[in-house]
C-alpha cells in the first residue's frame, strides 16, 4: 500500500510544477508582446495624420523688404525667401504677386520710379530666381503676370532703392491619413 501512496503524491506535485510553468510561460508571453508593440511604433507628425494630398493655397501675410539695389537683391532675395518660408511654416512656397515699389526724386515723374523698379527686378530678382520671378514682356505691358511695378516719392528712401511686397501661395495639407503601426 505505501507503492499506491507513493504514485499519488508524484502526480500532485507534476500538476504543481506544471501550473508554475505555464503561469510562468504565460507572463514571459506578455512580457515580449507588449516589447513588440512598443518597439515598433511608428511616429507621424503631432495630429497623427500624415498628409496623402497637398493643395496650392494662398499665404496672406506678405514678405516685405528694402533693397538698395539690384545687386543687393541679388545677393539677400534667395535667404530672405527662405528665412520668410522657414519662419512662416511654408511648404514649396511660390510668389503669386509682387508688388516693386521704385523710389524717385521730387524733380522726376513716378514713371521713373516705375521704370527704376523694372529695372531692378530684370536685373536683380529675375536673374537669381528665374521661377518665382519670370522674365516679362515689358513694364509697360499689362502682361505682367501678377508683378506690379510702382513710383514712390520719398525722401527718407535713398533715389536707388526698391521696396518689396510678395505674396507666396503654398502647398497645404488637403487629405490627411492616419499614421499605421
Amino acid at each position: 500500500m505505501s507503492y499506491l501512496r507513493r504514485n499519488k503524491s508524484r502526480g500532485s506535485e507534476d500538476v504543481v510544477g506544471l501550473a508554475g510553468w505555464l503561469f510562468t510561460d504565460l507572463l514571459l508571453g506578455l512580457a515580449l508582446i507588449f516589447l513588440a508593440t512598443a518597439s515598433f511604433q511608428v511616429f507621424g507628425n503631432k495630429d497623427g495624420a500624415l498628409c496623402t494630398d497637398y493643395e496650392k493655397t494662398y499665404y496672406s501675410t506678405p514678405l516685405l523688404k528694402e533693397y538698395q539695389n539690384a545687386s543687393d537683391a541679388s545677393q539677400n532675395i534667395a535667404n530672405d525667401l527662405d528665412s520668410f518660408a522657414k519662419d512662416a511654416n511654408l511648404i514649396e512656397p511660390l510668389v503669386a504677386v509682387g508688388l516693386y515699389w521704385g523710389n524717385y526724386s521730387t524733380a522726376e515723374t513716378p514713371q521713373q520710379g516705375q521704370i527704376r523698379a523694372w529695372d531692378f527686378y530684370n536685373k536683380g530678382l529675375r536673374l537669381v530666381d528665374s521661377e518665382n520671378f519670370p522674365e516679362l514682356p515689358g513694364y509697360k505691358s499689362d502682361l505682367s503676370k501678377n508683378m506690379r511695378f510702382l513710383g514712390e516719392s520719398s525722401s527718407r528712401r535713398s533715389l536707388n532703392s526698391v521696396r518689396v511686397e510678395l505674396y507666396f501661395i503654398y502647398d497645404k495639407c488637403k487629405v490627411a491619413s492616419p499614421t499605421t503601426t
